[in-house]
């Protein structure tokens, strides 16, 4: 997926753009020399926002194609005058349709730039979209038609949670079906037309810019060295807390001036000044300084490190490919309640078996788990839970697992950046790999845990 983007991108900011999903019906064309429709408006899309297409939209855009071709042969061979002419003039004939050369021309055609997605794991995409088909879960409807909107569904789904991006996030798209599979994914702003999307993108630069002009010309007063200075030099030896929140509020507003001794001087304020470092976990603190210590966290000291994360209840961890991901004490907690659950239920492993360390398939599978609980208070039973990460043979307790600490789980998992949630999975994959049997254990037929 990452390689089709940057195929397509030459924009350094690409991942911050807006990204803009397409379903079949609102980019229909008749033409046969250009894959999508609404040209003008999509021209101007593409200057505002990242166009991505599902690949089962590209293929039904080209079947469209094929059967209006077909359709107009048809209709050409049956033209009285054509007839005549085929009949009475020599050399006169309908050549055999090939729509092929139509076929290659829509697929190159790049006059609008898109990124075509596809499904990164047909495995969950499978389990996935049966799930739904035997629920009659949107897409599909109680007839169990749906199946094409259910693989662009899905294909959406994985893309976002395999790829950084942007927050900003459109789905143009006028069917009920489809969109309701997106209710509970807030972050996805519904488009009924292609219009509707450009009037939205338009009127969010018109903001961004007048924003910026204001941010500028605030920019021009505030960031001189001196008020910097001296709002770093009032936090370094602030003696409030309440203080520390207003200072705190005052220099968010110049950090894009700050140089890189202003950043330093604030991260020792952090872990030194006792009135910020005791609510150094308060929301508005950690969303200042948690960027300032990503930025310069190899040039503090290991004692330094540690202070930072202490007092900030953070938790940092080093993924195996050296990728560091941070996590707040409100994310471990809601980790741990869904580990300490899992593994409360996991009484073995067996050796054999290959713990699961695919994100989407993880994701996918324990979508899968809550949309069978249905409003069920506790999960029926966590062998379906285990299964998701267990490939292979292993025994567990039955006893209750909560239906609401698996939501707040996959809601974690929904809400992690790439690194976050390979981390999560990291982390579940090494507590399961403790549970394996390498020992050959056995157990009697009196035992409780029971084989699976």
């Amino acid at each position: 997926m990452a390689s089709q983007r940057s195929a397509y991108s030459e924009n350094p900011d690409e991942s911050t753009r807006p990204l803009a999903f397409f379903d079949t019906n609102s980019i229909h064309s008749n033409s046969f020399d250009y894959i999508f429709g609404s040209r003008e408006e999509l021209l101007d899309i593409s200057k505002l926002a990242t166009i991505l297409v599902p690949e089962m939209v590209i293929s039904e855009l080209v079947e469209q194609r094929r059967r209006q071709f077909e359709s107009d042969y048809r209709q050409l061979c049956q033209n009285g005058t054509v007839k005549y002419l085929c009949n009475h003039l020599e050399g006169f004939q309908i050549p055999d349709p090939d729509f092929s050369p139509i076929e290659k021309t829509l697929l190159n055609d790049r006059s609008i730039p898109y990124v075509a997605i596809s499904l990164t794991d047909y495995e969950a995409a499978h389990n996935e979209i049966s799930t739904l088909a035997l629920h009659q879960a949107s897409p599909f409807d109680r007839s169990g038609a749906g199946y094409k909107d259910a693989i662009i569904a899905v294909t959406i789904m994985q893309y976002l949670m395999s790829e950084p991006h942007s927050e900003e996030l459109f789905l143009v798209s006028a069917d009920k079906q489809l969109i309701s599979y997106f209710d509970s994914y807030h972050a996805i702003v519904i488009c009924q037309t292609v219009k509707d999307l450009l009037e939205k993108l338009q009127a969010g630069k018109a903001v961004d810019q007048c924003s910026q002009r204001a941010t500028n010309n605030e920019k021009q007063k505030e960031y001189d060295r001196e008020l910097i200075e001296g709002a770093i030099g009032e936090i370094e030896n602030c003696r409030s807390f309440v203080s520390a929140h207003s200072l705190v509020a005052k220099l968010g507003d110049m950090k894009d001036a700050f140089l890189e001794d202003d950043e330093m001087r604030l991260l020792q304020a952090s872990f030194s000044n006792d009135q910020i470092y005791q609510i150094l976990y308060d929301p508005d603190l950690l969303d200042f300084f948690v960027p300032l210590f990503e930025k310069h966290e190899n040039s503090l000291s290991e004692s330094q490190r540690h202070a930072f994360l202490n007092y900030a209840k953070l938790e940092l961890i080093v993924l195996e490919n050296g990728e560091k991901a941070i996590f707040t004490r409100e994310e471990i907690l809601r980790y741990r309640a869904f580990s300490n659950e899992l593994d409360d239920h996991v009484a073995l492993i067996d050796e054999k078996a290959v713990i699961v360390t695919n994100v989407q398939t993880i994701h996918d599978g324990l979508r899968k788990v809550l949309a069978d609980c249905g409003l069920e208070e506790d999960v029926p039973d966590a062998k379906q839970v285990i299964r998701v990460f267990v490939n292979g043979a292993f025994r567990y307790r039955r006893h209750l697992m909560k239906v609401a600490t698996l939501k707040e789980f996959v809601s974690l998992f929904e809400d992690s950046s790439r690194a976050k949630r390979t981390a999560i999975v990291e982390n579940i994959a090494t507590m399961l790999d403790a549970s394996k049997d390498y020992a050959h254990q056995y157990y009697s037929a009196d035992d409780d845990d029971i084989p699976f």
